[in-house]
């Protein structure tokens, strides 16, 4: 007798704690607070950032003939085009999360991981990128396409190579600091919520 009322108070007691999936949804929602509303502001930010980029190198084609003609700034601009595409699929994964649709935790669960994914996904593309600009400029110098780098050539190979992992290496801690400040942070948060939906 005493060990069921002690189960039904344990039962009562955890039901107590439970979250209701409104409670949820709203903590995921909400307008100023939410993760959802982190993370669709500092998307749409990167957005912003592009053009203004775009514009600098612009104007840098403007002012110096020989930019360009060069190799590495077009490949440069490639990679931040890439990113900015990224950023333009995240950001429309998370306005279609902020209206969900059909049945939402099933949805949101399958949006949360694809955002998820394509974060991942973002910092091998973007190393391979940075991979490629190096071996591209490394061409380029051989057959002395981009005088711009005559100097930086003509510094032995391996040199150059520990320059380009140390390079690598940094950028890819620096993009991983950014990344769990901007985005890391809120799409965890994210995920802790949406795994609790009944």
């Amino acid at each position: 007798m005493e060990l069921d009322n002690f189960k039904k108070m344990m039962d009562a007691s955890t039901s107590i704690y439970k979250p209701e999936n409104n409670n949820i949804m709203e903590l995921i929602n909400n307008k100023s607070r939410g993760p959802l509303a982190k993370l669709e502001r500092n998307l749409k930010s990167a957005l912003f950032l592009f053009p203004l980029t775009a514009l600098v190198f612009v104007a840098v084609f403007i002012n110096n003939s020989l930019a360009y003609h060069s190799l590495s700034m077009w490949l440069l601009l490639a990679i931040l085009f890439i990113e900015f595409i990224s950023s333009l699929f995240n950001y429309g994964i998370v306005k279609k999360l902020q209206r969900p649709t059909g049945n939402t935790k099933k949805n949101m669960i399958a949006k949360v991981r694809i955002l998820g994914k394509d974060f991942k996904r973002h910092f091998v593309m973007n190393a391979c990128l940075y991979v490629v600009m190096a071996v591209m400029l490394e061409i380029a110098m051989y057959y002395h396409i981009e005088r711009n780098y005559e100097g930086w050539y003509g510094l032995p190979f391996l040199l150059r190579t520990i320059c380009y992992i140390g390079f690598l290496i940094f950028q890819f801690f620096l993009k991983k600091y950014f990344y769990k400040k901007q985005f890391g942070q809120y799409f965890e948060e994210l995920n802790n919520l949406v795994q609790q939906l009944q």
